[in-house]
């Protein structure tokens, strides 16, 4: 039986955030609201979200990301759980640590953050039916 691949255990598409700005706090670690990290989001998902920051984030830990996304005043208010975290070297020869987190979506911005969810998933359907709509008939 051939075995299944990460990307295909996935259960929601992963979409690329663009390296947008965000906040990173571990809740059980920082405790005022200045102590929190500078990130930058990767990857956003129904259900997780994966990001960059200078300090590693403890695997079991809860964490707060606050994203910045388009058109929004405020930006996104997530929490979860780290799930991961590794280090990753830059390409002028640093080292960074990438996080993934899996969200208490009940616990969160939820309205706002499925909002921005659906609207990634009608850009990529459009995306796809421009592609489609490109190609010979057979």
């Amino acid at each position: 039986m051939e075995e299944k691949s990460f990307k295909d255990r996935r259960k929601y598409i992963r979409f690329e955030n663009k390296g947008a700005d965000s906040k990173a706090k571990d809740l059980g670690r920082f405790k005022t609201p200045d102590d929190v990290l500078d990130s930058v989001a990767i990857t956003l998902s129904a259900e997780g979200i994966s990001f960059r920051s200078k300090e590693p984030l403890k695997p079991g830990s809860v964490a707060e990301v606050n994203v910045a996304i388009p058109f929004q005043a405020r930006p996104l208010s997530l929490k979860g759980e780290v799930i991961w975290s590794r280090p990753v070297k830059t390409e002028g020869g640093g080292e960074v640590y990438e996080t993934g987190m899996k969200l208490q979506v009940g616990e969160t911005d939820e309205g706002r953050f499925l909002l921005y969810i659906c609207d990634k998933v009608t850009e990529r359907i459009k995306s796809l039916e421009e592609e489609l709509s490109k190609r010979p008939a057979k």
